[in-house]
């Protein structure tokens, strides 16, 4: 099962290292952790019980910063990647040029609930469907 786990790792590290989203500074850090492991002198004094504990942590410690921040990268990528846009809208106008604040009724000729008259002086609102003026 641990095996698994690590094979997952260095998958998930080799997928990191090859996307465009990863910023080239993150991508360091897999680089800094395998010359850690394989240099002969250490940062940290290797002490005979705990031979290459140290190095261990070490590289799991980057890897996972790595993994983590790499991941949330690529999934912020993804998500401005997306073709939709979330919009609200609203129906200004009906078919008969009334303005309606609501769905409009069954009875065509009656506004809506809350619609305001457009005789009234004030009202600065278009009366007419602005896209037959092109």
């Amino acid at each position: 099962m641990a095996f698994l786990f690590f094979l997952r790792r260095i998958f998930s590290v080799a997928y990191l290292m090859r996307h465009p989203a990863v910023p080239r500074r993150l991508k360091a850090l897999p680089i800094f952790a395998f010359v850690y492991l394989i240099f002969p002198r250490e940062l940290i004094i290797d002490f005979r019980p705990f031979g290459m504990m140290d190095d261990l942590i070490v590289v799991t410690v980057l890897l996972s910063i790595f993994i983590n921040k790499g991941q949330q990268a690529v999934a912020d990528y993804e998500k401005g990647k997306s073709d939709s846009i979330d919009a609200d809208f609203q129906v200004l106008m009906h078919e008969e040029g009334r303005a309606t604040d609501g769905p409009p009724s069954s009875d065509p000729s009656s506004p809506g609930p809350d619609a305001p008259d457009p005789d009234e002086p004030g009202d600065d609102t278009p009366h007419e469907d602005l896209r037959s003026h092109q």
